[in-house]
């Protein structure tokens, strides 16, 4: 996950499932996502197994130019992509395993934005039909006129499954065997003022 929002969605999603595998969808609550809530959506099955937005955030609405609410989620996409994109669908109401993508988006004024993608299961009831998701922005062409930056078409980069091992990078990472050791004392060969010859140096 690039962006700050994916990943604070990803933890708070985690932290609502308790010891559950999938947390209910009543565990949700709008308030607690604070500043995300803009860039968040919730999605729910219908009986043909289709995701359709139930809720979309102002800044989802804005790239779109419209409230998505009531949209079938698949229709955002190519024809070709769609049934890849259900079954991402289908896979996660069979696992409970969310998933993260990468899409790149053409805009009206004819730019190209690079879009994060992040979409974790709910459960409402004994069912696996709902989700919550984030959709942000992580690169490319920078638009200030927002009719010029709606969203016209967009195609899917890439999608990886989250499985249970991608909690780890919520937990403190230790970083220092990445760093060069500093150097002992009877390694400085020559003092210059506030500057040291370290032994091997330039």
């Amino acid at each position: 996950m690039k962006h700050k929002v994916s990943r604070e969605l990803f933890e708070y999603w985690n932290r609502r499932r308790g010891q559950e595998k999938v947390p209910q969808r009543s565990a949700i609550e709008p308030f607690d996502l604070g500043r995300k809530l803009v860039d968040t959506f919730l999605i729910q099955s219908n009986a043909s197994g289709d995701p359709i937005f139930r809720f979309c955030g102002s800044n989802i609405a804005n790239r779109y130019g419209r409230d998505l609410t009531g949209e079938n989620f698949l229709m955002a996409w190519p024809v070709d992509e769609r049934p890849e994109i259900k079954g991402n669908f289908t896979r996660m109401s069979q696992t409970g395993l969310g998933f993260v993508g990468g899409f790149a988006a053409e805009t009206a004024g004819g730019g190209i934005i690079n879009y994060e993608l992040t979409i974790l299961p709910l459960r409402g009831g004994a069912k696996l039909d709902q989700a919550i998701g984030a959709i942000v922005r992580v690169g490319g062409h920078e638009e200030t006129n927002r009719v010029r930056d709606r969203i016209v078409s967009q195609t899917l980069r890439s999608v990886r499954v989250l499985e249970e091992r991608d909690k780890a990078f919520l937990e403190p990472r230790d970083i220092t065997h990445r760093l060069p050791p500093l150097p002992k004392p009877a390694q400085i060969r020559k003092h210059y003022g506030h500057l040291a010859v370290v032994n091997g140096g330039k």
